[in-house]
């Protein structure tokens, strides 16, 4: 952010401020404070703010670089190996039934191993957090946000930088520019998936759980935005497309609590 547009959220907080108070006093509800915002930022109203302010903010992401850099792969595989152990199954016919199982495969393993062993010493140079993913101090969250753009500058096809850059930026509550970091990467990945009701996806191979936390953080940041139709579709879609992972179902049972906090 340039001083002359600092210069020029001065010059709008200037003029607001009087109405401000004329209008609410000296106290204002989240949502008042959320126009106000806005309106310093140059926007007529928070939504505006929330759809332009993010599109300024997201990456350019090269979806024909992206399908060249990753093939989808599509092949048929025993519902065994998706759903779990054969002695699971009461009916042995169920067992032998099988699914087709989506992945996306490196057309350069050397090069993504590579990435792989790069993102993970960026990782292992933040600040420590208690253990999860999504648990950031506010000097990780900001170190993670830091670290993960200059990444993505000479990876800009690596699906986890996304998923983490995205969600540092939503646990620092900048919900608008987390989804703009995920969604084009996170709607085109979803496109290229099948809708078949035979296609799967699967969390427990390692290689394809950056996808979960980029559609998992592509979820939140739409329902925070106030996109909740379209988070729900995605979180139902995900249950069906790895109904072993519980994301989506987890999701979809706050439906009812998501709305009381609107």
């Amino acid at each position: 952010m340039n001083i002359e547009h600092l210069k020029k959220q001065a010059k709008n907080l200037k003029k607001l401020y009087p109405r401000l108070v004329a209008y609410h006093g000296q106290s204002l509800t989240l949502s008042q404070a959320q126009q106000a915002i806005a309106q310093i930022h140059g926007f007529d109203s928070w939504e505006e703010l929330v759809v332009k302010g993010g599109q300024q903010t997201s990456l350019a992401f090269d979806k024909a670089g992206f399908d060249q850099r990753y093939k989808l792969i599509v092949e048929k595989t025993p519902t065994t190996i998706l759903l779990g152990p054969q002695d699971d199954f009461e009916d042995p016919e169920d067992a032998e039934e099988s699914r087709f199982l989506v992945q996306w495969v490196a057309t350069d393993p050397a090069a993504d191993d590579a990435a792989v062993d790069a993102f993970d010493e960026k990782l292992e140079s933040l600040p420590a957090n208690s253990g999860s993913m999504g648990d950031y101090s506010a000097a990780r969250a900001a170190k993670m946000i830091s670290v993960m753009r200059t990444f993505l500058k000479s990876r800009p096809f690596f699906i986890d930088a996304y998923a983490h850059l995205g969600g540092a930026l939503f646990m620092q509550g900048k919900y608008a520019e987390a989804l703009a970091v995920v969604e084009p990467l996170a709607t085109h990945l979803l496109s290229r998936i099948p809708k078949r009701q035979d296609i799967f996806l699967q969390y427990y191979i390692l290689s394809q759980r950056p996808l979960f936390r980029l559609i998992h953080t592509y979820i939140l940041a739409l329902d925070k935005v106030g996109r909740h139709g379209e988070a729900d579709g995605i979180a139902s879609r995900m249950l069906h497309l790895s109904p072993m992972d519980p994301m989506g179902f987890r999701f979809l049972l706050t439906k009812e609590l998501r709305a009381e906090d609107d």
